[in-house]
């Protein structure tokens, strides 16, 4: 196996971090986009106002006097101007993760092909026999304790006689993979 240069791989997890930073950044204004968005539209939908569709002007094409005309129009345009943003937001928001999953990805793949392995952890337990300190790479997992208390229970039955039913079932099974049926 080949080893990863150090440097590639801690160039990789800087940038990694970067990443997530500029896509924490770029959340953020979104939200904030879409806040701005929802305060706006309220505003623009509240009792005695012509929301975001409704005509500015009455059936005799003047200017409706109920509502304050350049408010509105500048409440919309900026409502416009704001999902623009957000689109180009949200197609960076993209491009960024994609660029992260990428880097993760080749992250991964130097965690592959590296052979140093992983430093143990800190001292955390003791050994239960000796009452002596064992760390975290030392400690038996509760599987590997449960698969030795399998293997006593599998030795102390090695001496026992087999009962005659599970010889049976043992030999006949015996009997049909040699015979390939």
């Amino acid at each position: 196996m080949e080893s990863a240069p150090e440097g590639d791989l801690s160039e990789l997890r800087l940038k990694a971090k970067s990443l997530r930073e500029e896509l924490l950044e770029i959340d953020e204004k979104k939200k904030n986009m879409e806040e701005e968005i929802a305060v706006l539209t309220e505003v623009l939908q509240s009792p005695g106002q012509p929301g975001l569709t409704e005509s500015l002007v009455d059936e005799e094409d003047f200017p409706r006097n109920d509502i304050d005309i350049p408010t509105v129009r500048k409440h919309r345009n900026r409502i416009a101007i704001l999902q623009t943003d957000h689109k180009a937001l949200y197609i960076k928001l993209e491009a960024k993760l994609h660029e992260l999953h990428a880097v993760n990805r080749r992250i991964k793949e130097f965690g592959d092909i590296e052979e140093t392995p992983k430093p143990t952890e800190e001292i955390k337990e003791t050994n239960e026999e000796t009452k002596e300190p064992v760390q975290a790479s030392e400690k038996p997992a509760e599987t590997s304790k449960q698969h030795d208390s399998k293997d006593k229970e599998n030795e102390e039955k090695k001496d026992e006689p087999m009962e005659d039913e599970e010889e049976e079932i043992i030999m006949t099974h015996v009997s049909q993979m040699r015979s390939g049926s």
